[in-house]
């Protein structure tokens, strides 16, 4: 019993210990990670989930009924990581949506952050004019091949927007 009530406490604890460590690291960290991007060439829309908050309450609401609920320790383990990984995710999405621009170095687009080295081309632009291509990118969207992920779509908040990155990123590679 003694050591049941030992694990009950000491995993919420570790879990709250290691969500706020996490809040804290990464507003330490902000500062150097906006300057590694270089000078913004493009500020994006920046469109602030409500969502991650709520996603954020809801993990620590569950993370304190572990303190009340008692499971097996595996158990207990495995809900505060899930805890912890997904306020990770929260926050750094929220991080990122701050950050949203094309800059120097990297792009930044609704929670999507590629690096300026990473791109190797922009298939979207060599096709624009033609429109059976063009057809299979929505227009809100800029088609980009990269080195370790493959292709990736990345997507604006309107397609106003999405031409003004694409002026800028004709000239960025």
């Amino acid at each position: 019993m003694n050591n049941t009530l030992n694990y009950t406490i000491i995993i919420p604890v570790l879990a709250y210990a290691a969500i706020i460590a996490d809040v804290i690291f990464r507003l330490v960290k902000q500062p150097s990670v906006k300057d590694s991007l270089g000078k913004c060439l493009l500020p994006l829309s920046r469109k602030i989930k409500k969502t991650n908050f709520i996603l954020i309450f809801l993990i620590l609401v569950f993370v304190a009924l572990l303190f009340f609920r008692r499971f097996q320790l595996i158990i207990e383990v495995i809900f505060a990581l899930i805890a912890v990984m997904a306020v990770d995710m929260a926050i750094q999405d929220y991080f990122l949506q701050q950050l949203n621009g094309i800059y120097e170095n990297a792009i930044i687009s609704l929670g999507k952050k590629i690096t300026k080295d990473n791109v190797t081309a922009f298939p979207t632009f060599e096709y624009e004019d033609d429109s059976e291509d063009a057809s299979s990118v929505p227009p809100n969207m800029i088609k980009i091949v990269t080195e370790q992920n493959g292709t990736i779509y990345l997507e604006f908040i309107s397609p106003e927007e999405r031409n003004k990155a694409a002026q800028v990123l004709k000239n960025w590679l």
